[in-house]
Order: C-alpha cells, then sequence, then structure tokens
C-alpha cells in the first residue's frame, strides 16, 4: 500500500523467494541429521504431492476458473 518501502520490498522478496529458502533449509537439515528429519521430509514431500495431484487436479477439473495472472 505504498506505506513502508521496507515492508514492500520484505513482502516481494518473500513472496518470490519463500518456497527456495525453504527447500534449501530443509536441505540443510536433512544433510545435517538425516536419520531424524528424513521422516519430516518424506512426510512434507508426500503431503505436496498428494495435495497437488490428488485434491488439487479434480477440484480444478470440475470447478474450471482461469489464473488471475
Amino acid at each position: 500500500m505504498n506505506h513502508s518501502a521496507l515492508l514492500d520490498a520484505l513482502a516481494i522478496f518473500f513472496a518470490k523467494y519463500l518456497q527456495y529458502v525453504l527447500a534449501v533449509f530443509f536441505l540443510i537439515l536433512l544433510w545435517w541429521n538425516s536419520a531424524r528429519y528424513l521422516p519430516v521430509f518424506s512426510e512434507a514431500l508426500v503431503a505436496a504431492v498428494f495435495s497437488r495431484f490428488v485434491i488439487k487436479f479434480p477440484i480444478a477439473l470440475f470447478y474450471p476458473r482461469p489464473r488471475p495472472f
């Protein structure tokens, strides 16, 4: 809303790059202590794949809606 240039810049940065920061963070945790964090990583991966292909695809199939961008 152009009240704070710093907050606007932070919001844009996190909107663009947070997914990469989280992926690197997960890989560092997995490398650091793989026995402890492998179940967490695998559950997060399974949840992401499940939500993308099992939940989102049928909804998009029966309720088509164009993306706003």
